[in-house]
């Protein structure tokens, strides 16, 4: 009984559990008595254990939440017993819940710190560097970012999946996808905020088009690892891909219109052959990287580039040529 009721703030060892499934043990054996003319003992006892009961479970709760706030280091160490209170907190569903959502505030914290340190002060010693000191360079800044959060987003579904390996109530999945969603939500505006810079610089058709293929593949990778259950993080992913997206084609055009106001086929006046040919090795770049990780159509860039016969009548005298560049 003494284990049971404890004192305030102090620790719950293996013999508390062993308490508490004691006592109810002794609830659901008791209901036996009120079959029989000791009705009012087996009353009397059964009410005392529910007490018991209620106090334990109030105490495992205060002291499960206090465990919870504390796990705010990058590795997340969640105790056997931690995940045994969880197994037993599972009786007591609004007390379940409250815990579960005592662990997602201290993680996402945790997580929103960790990225930020990631993006400027790098890893222990120095190593990995900071992520931002690669922001000269678009495509790997965005991908060191997403691979960071790829990495935790995992890393938070295992830690989650360790507290609640002994729950066998239905909706675990669901819990954890739903507090692994909240756990993430918090890296979405640093996220947002960033990648928006890099793409409203606008560096370039090449690269936009490669930025917004690795959106895309990471959104993939991400619901894959959670499902839809990190909504907004997902969100934040996609409305930047399809910013990329917008701004790529809009980069493609300009740079169509601006060639086709030089005529825009070799050898013809107002366009030099170097910038006839610069451009279609560009977009051969564009094309080839289509062929790993890509979503858009040939026919979808294609259409936006200068000299060809949608754009240009011209096109039927240099079509082989384009068409020999472009299949190297």
């Amino acid at each position: 009984m003494t284990l049971l009721r404890g004192t305030r703030g102090g620790p719950v060892t293996e013999d508390f559990f062993k308490a508490l499934g004691r006592v109810k043990q002794i609830h659901n054996d008791v209901k036996v008595l009120l079959r029989t003319n000791q009705q009012t003992a087996g009353l009397e006892i059964m009410e005392q254990m529910a007490l018991l009961q209620e106090t334990a479970y109030e105490r495992l709760y205060r002291w499960a939440q206090s465990e919870c706030r504390a796990l705010t280091q990058e590795s997340c160490d969640v105790s056997a017993v931690l995940t045994q209170a969880m197994e037993a907190l599972q009786d007591r569903p609004v007390l379940y819940k409250y815990t579960l959502d005592e662990f997602g505030t201290a993680r996402r914290s945790t997580v929103v710190r960790g990225f930020i340190d990631a993006l400027t002060r790098g890893g222990p010693g120095g190593t990995p560097r900071p992520i931002e000191m690669h922001s000269h360079d678009p495509l790997r800044y965005v991908g060191d970012m997403l691979a960071w959060l790829h990495q935790a987003t995992a890393s938070e579904k295992e830690h989650l999946e360790a507290l609640l390996k002994h729950v066998t109530a239905q909706g675990v999945k669901e819990n954890i996808q739903e507090v692994v969603g909240h756990i993430t939500e918090g890296v979405c505006r640093p996220l947002k905020v960033r990648i928006e810079q890099v793409i409203l610089a606008e560096p370039g058709a090449v690269l936009l088009y490669k930025i917004s293929n690795l959106l895309k593949f990471y959104h993939h990778t991400i619901s894959g690892i959670v499902g839809n259950s990190a909504a907004t993080l997902l969100t934040t992913i996609e409305e930047m891909h399809l910013l990329s997206k917008k701004i790529f084609f809009s980069s493609l055009s300009l740079h169509a219109n601006k060639l086709m106001d030089k005529v825009g086929s070799p050898g013809l006046p107002g366009l030099r052959p170097c910038e006839w040919g610069l451009s279609c090795l560009d977009f051969r770049d564009v094309i080839s990287f289509q062929v790993h990780v890509g979503e858009f159509s040939i026919p979808q860039v294609i259409v936006y580039l200068p000299g060809l016969v949608y754009l240009h009548p011209n096109m039927r005298k240099i079509s082989m040529s384009f068409i020999t560049l472009f299949s190297k």
